[in-house]
């Protein structure tokens, strides 16, 4: 089960793929996905699943799980 306390030290950070892996592996999850701005996503909700809120320069702005 993704638990996305476990990642909230890399709030401010780039996301690079290095860094979602890190994090996906430190929240426990089964799989991550970066959701940049505006960006269509699809809604179902999966608790196994990071996402990684970016802004337009793929800094990181929040963190999911779901």
């Amino acid at each position: 089960m993704c638990d996305s306390q476990h990642v909230q030290h890399l709030l401010g950070r780039i996301a690079t793929p290095q860094l979602l892996e890190q994090a996906r592996e430190l929240a426990g999850a089964q799989s991550a996905r970066l959701l940049r701005p505006d960006q269509v996503v699809t809604l179902e909700y999966d608790s196994r699943r990071l996402n990684i809120h970016t802004d337009k320069n793929l800094k990181i702005q929040r963190l999911t799980c779901g």
